[in-house]
Protein backbone atom coordinates (compact mmCIF):
# COMPACT_ATOMS: atom_id res chain seq x y z
CA UNK A 1 0.00 0.00 0.00
CA UNK A 2 1.31 3.44 -0.93
CA UNK A 3 0.20 6.34 1.25
CA UNK A 4 0.25 9.96 0.14
CA UNK A 5 0.26 13.09 2.25
CA UNK A 6 -0.27 16.32 0.30
CA UNK A 7 0.96 14.65 -2.89
CA UNK A 8 4.14 13.23 -1.30
CA UNK A 9 4.62 9.48 -1.02
CA UNK A 10 4.81 8.51 2.64
CA UNK A 11 7.77 6.19 3.15
CA UNK A 12 8.07 3.79 6.04
CA UNK A 13 11.56 4.35 7.42
CA UNK A 14 13.43 2.32 10.01
CA UNK A 15 15.93 4.52 11.87
CA UNK A 16 18.83 2.68 13.53
CA UNK A 17 20.86 4.70 16.00
CA UNK A 18 22.51 3.73 19.27
CA UNK A 19 22.40 7.46 20.07
CA UNK A 20 18.78 8.46 20.53
CA UNK A 21 16.98 10.18 23.41
CA UNK A 22 15.56 8.02 26.18
CA UNK A 23 13.72 8.68 29.42
CA UNK A 24 17.00 9.21 31.29
CA UNK A 25 18.52 11.61 28.79
CA UNK A 26 16.37 13.53 26.32
CA UNK A 27 19.44 15.42 25.03
CA UNK A 28 21.28 12.23 24.02
CA UNK A 29 21.35 12.02 20.23
CA UNK A 30 19.20 15.14 19.90
CA UNK A 31 20.36 15.84 16.33
CA UNK A 32 19.22 12.40 15.19
CA UNK A 33 15.94 12.83 17.06
CA UNK A 34 15.36 16.17 15.28
CA UNK A 35 15.94 14.47 11.91
CA UNK A 36 13.41 11.79 12.76
CA UNK A 37 10.92 14.39 13.97
CA UNK A 38 11.33 16.43 10.78
CA UNK A 39 10.75 13.38 8.58
CA UNK A 40 7.80 12.20 10.69
CA UNK A 41 5.64 15.02 9.36
CA UNK A 42 5.52 13.28 5.95
CA UNK A 43 6.68 9.73 6.65
CA UNK A 44 6.21 6.89 9.12
CA UNK A 45 9.33 6.64 11.30
CA UNK A 46 10.12 3.81 13.67
CA UNK A 47 13.37 3.94 15.64
CA UNK A 48 15.57 1.10 16.85
CA UNK A 49 17.95 2.55 19.46
CA UNK A 50 20.02 -0.40 20.73
CA UNK A 51 21.32 -0.08 24.29
CA UNK A 52 24.34 -1.94 25.70
CA UNK A 53 23.31 -4.93 27.79
CA UNK A 54 24.12 -4.44 31.47
CA UNK A 55 24.45 -7.56 33.66
CA UNK A 56 22.34 -7.20 36.83
CA UNK A 57 25.26 -6.71 39.25
CA UNK A 58 26.86 -4.00 37.06
CA UNK A 59 24.13 -1.52 37.96
CA UNK A 60 25.72 -1.22 41.41
CA UNK A 61 29.19 -0.39 40.06
CA UNK A 62 28.62 2.93 38.28
CA UNK A 63 25.78 5.40 37.81
CA UNK A 64 26.15 5.06 34.03
CA UNK A 65 25.33 1.34 34.20
CA UNK A 66 22.39 1.99 36.51
CA UNK A 67 20.97 4.53 34.02
CA UNK A 68 21.32 2.10 31.12
CA UNK A 69 19.53 -0.57 33.14
CA UNK A 70 16.61 1.81 33.75
CA UNK A 71 15.87 2.41 30.05
CA UNK A 72 12.57 0.76 29.13
CA UNK A 73 12.36 -1.59 26.14
CA UNK A 74 10.11 0.83 24.25
CA UNK A 75 8.79 4.36 24.41
CA UNK A 76 6.97 6.93 22.29
CA UNK A 77 8.70 10.30 21.98
CA UNK A 78 6.86 13.10 20.17
CA UNK A 79 4.65 10.54 18.43
CA UNK A 80 7.59 8.41 17.21
CA UNK A 81 7.78 4.82 18.40
CA UNK A 82 11.24 3.99 19.77
CA UNK A 83 12.49 0.53 20.70
CA UNK A 84 15.54 -0.02 22.91
CA UNK A 85 16.69 -3.62 22.41
CA UNK A 86 19.80 -4.73 24.29
CA UNK A 87 23.02 -5.81 22.59
CA UNK A 88 26.33 -7.14 23.88
CA UNK A 89 29.29 -4.73 23.92
CA UNK A 90 32.78 -6.03 24.68
CA UNK A 91 34.59 -2.72 25.09
CA UNK A 92 36.72 -0.64 22.77
CA UNK A 93 39.13 -3.49 21.93
CA UNK A 94 36.33 -5.19 19.92
CA UNK A 95 34.84 -1.93 18.63
CA UNK A 96 35.19 -2.94 14.96
CA UNK A 97 32.84 -5.91 15.58
CA UNK A 98 30.19 -3.97 17.51
CA UNK A 99 27.94 -3.80 14.45
CA UNK A 100 27.94 -7.58 14.18
CA UNK A 101 26.97 -7.93 17.85
CA UNK A 102 24.23 -5.34 17.36
CA UNK A 103 22.90 -7.14 14.27
CA UNK A 104 22.81 -10.52 16.00
CA UNK A 105 20.88 -8.97 18.89
CA UNK A 106 18.24 -7.12 16.83
CA UNK A 107 17.78 -9.16 13.61
CA UNK A 108 14.78 -11.23 14.77
CA UNK A 109 13.05 -8.24 16.30
CA UNK A 110 13.59 -6.11 13.18
CA UNK A 111 12.34 -8.94 10.97
CA UNK A 112 9.08 -9.02 12.95
CA UNK A 113 8.77 -5.23 12.71
CA UNK A 114 9.37 -5.40 8.96
CA UNK A 115 6.68 -8.07 8.54
CA UNK A 116 4.26 -5.70 10.27
CA UNK A 117 5.30 -2.34 8.76
CA UNK A 118 6.94 -3.26 5.42
CA UNK A 119 9.74 -0.69 5.63
CA UNK A 120 10.74 1.12 2.45
CA UNK A 121 14.25 1.82 3.67
CA UNK A 122 16.70 1.72 6.56
CA UNK A 123 18.41 4.91 7.69
CA UNK A 124 21.43 4.19 9.91
CA UNK A 125 23.43 6.82 11.79
CA UNK A 126 27.17 6.23 12.31
CA UNK A 127 29.00 3.62 10.26
CA UNK A 128 29.83 1.43 13.25
CA UNK A 129 27.87 -0.02 14.87
CA UNK A 130 24.58 1.20 13.32
CA UNK A 131 25.57 1.23 9.64
CA UNK A 132 27.20 -2.19 9.92
CA UNK A 133 24.04 -3.65 11.49
CA UNK A 134 21.98 -1.81 8.86
CA UNK A 135 24.06 -3.27 6.00
CA UNK A 136 23.46 -6.78 7.31
CA UNK A 137 19.72 -6.07 7.68
CA UNK A 138 19.62 -4.66 4.14
CA UNK A 139 20.96 -7.94 2.78
CA UNK A 140 18.57 -9.99 4.91
CA UNK A 141 15.42 -7.94 4.23
CA UNK A 142 16.25 -6.70 0.70
CA UNK A 143 15.48 -3.03 1.35
CA UNK A 144 17.61 0.07 0.58
CA UNK A 145 20.04 1.55 3.10
CA UNK A 146 21.01 5.15 3.79
CA UNK A 147 23.95 5.83 6.12
CA UNK A 148 24.54 9.22 7.68
CA UNK A 149 28.20 9.73 8.51
CA UNK A 150 28.96 11.50 11.78
CA UNK A 151 32.14 13.17 13.03
CA UNK A 152 33.01 10.07 15.10
CA UNK A 153 33.26 8.09 11.85
CA UNK A 154 36.00 10.42 10.58
CA UNK A 155 37.76 11.17 13.86
CA UNK A 156 37.76 7.64 15.32
CA UNK A 157 36.24 4.82 13.26
CA UNK A 158 38.15 5.34 10.01
CA UNK A 159 41.44 5.33 11.93
CA UNK A 160 40.63 2.20 13.97
CA UNK A 161 38.56 0.15 11.50
CA UNK A 162 39.33 1.54 8.01
CA UNK A 163 38.56 -1.65 6.05
CA UNK A 164 35.34 -2.26 7.98
CA UNK A 165 34.18 1.34 7.39
CA UNK A 166 34.86 1.10 3.64
CA UNK A 167 33.06 -2.26 3.41
CA UNK A 168 30.00 -0.97 5.32
CA UNK A 169 29.77 2.16 3.15
CA UNK A 170 29.94 0.01 0.01
CA UNK A 171 26.53 -1.46 0.95
CA UNK A 172 24.85 1.94 1.31
CA UNK A 173 22.50 3.09 -1.45
CA UNK A 174 23.07 6.68 -0.31
CA UNK A 175 25.64 8.25 2.00
CA UNK A 176 24.83 11.51 3.77
CA UNK A 177 27.26 13.85 5.51
CA UNK A 178 25.84 16.64 7.68
CA UNK A 179 28.41 19.28 6.59
CA UNK A 180 30.62 19.92 3.53
CA UNK A 181 33.72 19.91 5.76
CA UNK A 182 32.94 16.38 6.96
CA UNK A 183 32.44 15.33 3.34
CA UNK A 184 35.85 16.76 2.38
CA UNK A 185 37.49 14.89 5.26
CA UNK A 186 35.78 11.67 4.19
CA UNK A 187 37.08 12.18 0.63
CA UNK A 188 40.68 12.27 1.87
CA UNK A 189 40.27 8.67 3.07
CA UNK A 190 37.94 7.14 0.49
CA UNK A 191 36.73 7.99 -3.01
CA UNK A 192 32.98 7.61 -2.60
CA UNK A 193 29.97 9.70 -3.57
CA UNK A 194 27.93 11.37 -0.85
CA UNK A 195 25.29 14.03 -0.36
CA UNK A 196 25.45 16.92 2.10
Amino acid sequence: TVFYHEGVKMAKILFISHMYPNKNDYAYGKVIYEQALSLASNHEIIVIAPVPFVPPFFKYLKKRYAKLKQIKKENTISGIKVYYPRFIVFGSFLFCYTGLFMYLSIKRFVKKLHEKHKFDLIHAHFTIPDGDAGAKLKRKLHIPLIITIQATDINYTIKNCPQKLIKVLSYADRIIVPTPILGEKLSTYINISYEV
